[in-house]
């Protein structure tokens, strides 16, 4: 592992894809003997819970804190931004704020949680957003999820589907954040929620209560879960789906499309937005690209077919599900259908959020909802007791099919996870550039264009009187309305603008900045970072 690291700090800032570049062999022989055990584990029907908790954490080690120990720094550029901004929670609140302290001041609670674990871990901000954070969230993680899905489905439904889940949320957050902080928080209160005992489902409904004051989208999802409940029980009710409703349903359902064309504009955004999700699902690989994507096109065409993979499953269990059965009879089925009804809630709310806000970050939020609630689904159907599939098709055909994918699925989960590495982290060498900007006061009253700017918060600088434009995410600077005085370049935000957005190495706005940026003046340069001042006799 030793060599790995030290491999891996040499060739990150010239090769996009080091992480995955640098693994050695015996990483994906390790892997795959850790999936076989869990798989013999499932075909052995072994059920010990202790069992089930140790494999899961060993395969989620594996997989989700292995970048974070070869990274040798904060894994996501706002590892130690939070902390830092934590730290001030109590001026925070006082209102003593700066610029950078915004979303604490609308949403505290995740703060104050960070703050407490700093004070009861005592390790230093590094430290803790690089160690201690990732490595309990990653267990909490686990024991909710598998807490949640034994509760609900099973223990050996569970097991199979939380080492699913594991190997197929991609875009696991495992960073000190708000939304880190609110998928724990919904998670616990999932758990409650679905527990037996009242006082369990008034302590969840409490913790929900407190997700407002943590992340914006934390209720939603939680929300989402508890529709899905509702609407079948609804749809369950007896003489719910008599052939009058349905012609009723139909009808309104008629009626809201006629009344979104009544109204062009309304009946345009609607259009524009479902050509965007048709281009994504059905068109041509350059029009999928278009709306997210990613600058290795063979890496997202791998990505979109292991969630069709995933999608495929739970199609063809699905129709194993209702094969020869009645609407009325599925309803006996009400919590399986349940997780696959909450896995569409998802998948919709986080795809069209996504699309409206041009944000892929939004579309993984319910992207990894979804695949948690798929998964959850495909260990129902195939391992549930009470329910499961009859023992020739549970033998040939399903734990097969699961199987398969289960392996599938870990040894893809690296190239598609960790192709985001050069551009969610924050290596040793750009902290030592941010370190310059603090120390010599660059930033003081000037205008300064720079990547993730808001970690300038952990030096403790003094940037109230400065004015920042974000490279980062799509916005591109247009130096023809705004000439900053203080242009920093970071490999972060050249590979976050490149990969996820221009999705060109040859043509991109880089290139551009590169052209205007000959007037400037170099003040520092290092591998990973360079500061242009702009000439003196230019500056207003």
């Amino acid at each position: 592992m030793r060599s790995t690291w030290t491999e891996y700090q040499n060739v990150r800032t010239t090769d996009p894809l080091s992480l995955i570049h640098v693994l050695p062999p015996c990483y994906y022989i390790l892997l795959l003997l850790s999936v076989f055990l869990c798989i013999y584990v499932i075909y052995a029907r072994l059920d010990s819970r202790w069992l089930h908790l140790a494999l899961l954490i060993q395969v989620s080690l594996l997989l989700w804190i292995t970048p974070h120990v070869l990274s040798g720094a904060a894994r996501d550029p706002d590892t130690l931004f939070h902390p830092g901004v934590s730290l001030h929670i109590e001026s925070i609140l006082n209102q003593e704020i700066s610029q950078f302290d915004r979303y604490a001041e609308k949403y505290p609670g995740s703060f104050i949680l960070m703050y407490f674990m700093m004070s009861v871990a005592s390790r230093d901000i590094s430290t803790f957003g690089t160690l201690v954070y990732p490595v309990t969230s990653c267990l909490i993680y686990i024991l909710g999820w598998y807490t949640f899905t034994s509760t609900y489905v099973g223990k050996k439904a569970a097991f199979l589907s939380t080492l699913l889940a594991i190997s197929s949320l991609h875009y696991v957050k495992l960073h000190p954040s708000p939304q880190s902080v609110g998928t724990m928080l919904v998670m616990v209160a999932m758990v409650l929620v679905v527990a037996k005992g009242k006082v369990q489902k008034i302590v969840g409904s409490f913790l929900f209560l407190l997700t407002p004051f943590i992340h914006p989208i934390s209720p939603v999802l939680f929300l989402i879960f508890v529709a899905s409940i509702i609407s079948l029980e609804i749809v369950c009710r007896r003489g719910f789906l008599s052939r009058r409703n349905l012609l009723i349903l139909v009808f309104i359902g008629l009626l809201f499309l006629g009344s979104v064309t009544a109204f062009s504009s309304l009946g345009e955004t609607l259009a524009r937005e479902l050509s965007k999700v048709g281009a994504l699902i059905f068109g041509t690989r350059n029009a999928a690209l278009g709306i997210f994507g990613f600058a290795y096109s063979s890496l997202f065409i791998l990505n979109f077919v292991v969630y069709f993979c995933i999608g495929l499953v739970v199609f063809f269990l699905l129709m194993n599900l209702i094969r020869n059965a009645s609407i009325h009879s599925l309803c006996s089925e009400k919590r399986g259908l349940t997780l696959l009804v909450a896995a569409a809630f998802y998948a919709l709310f986080g795809g069209f959020l996504g699309i409206l806000e041009n944000s892929p970050t939004l579309l993984e939020r319910g992207l990894s909802f979804s695949v948690l609630m798929a998964t959850a689904f495909i260990g129902y159907v195939v391992l549930s007791p009470g329910r499961e599939i009859s023992q020739s098709w549970r033998k040939i055909s399903a734990l097969h099919c699961t199987s398969f994918l289960l392996v599938f699925l870990a040894v893809t989960y690296p190239a598609i996870a960790y192709s985001t590495e050069s551009y969610n982290s924050f290596p040793f060498s750009e902290r030592a550039g941010m370190a310059f900007i603090t120390r010599t006061g660059l930033v003081e009253s000037r205008c300064v264009a720079m990547a993730y700017y808001n970690q300038l918060v952990i030096y403790d600088a003094d940037s109230s009187s400065a004015t920042f434009i974000p490279l980062h995410g799509s916005s591109i600077l247009d130096f023809d309305h705004q000439q900053p005085d203080i242009f920093v370049y970071r490999k972060t935000g050249y590979y976050n603008a490149i990969l996820r957005w221009d999705k060109s190495f040859e043509h991109n706005r880089y290139s551009e900045y590169e052209m205007i940026l000959q007037s400037y003046n170099v003040i520092y340069i290092s591998p990973s970072v360079r500061i242009f001042l702009r000439n003196e006799a230019t500056m207003e």
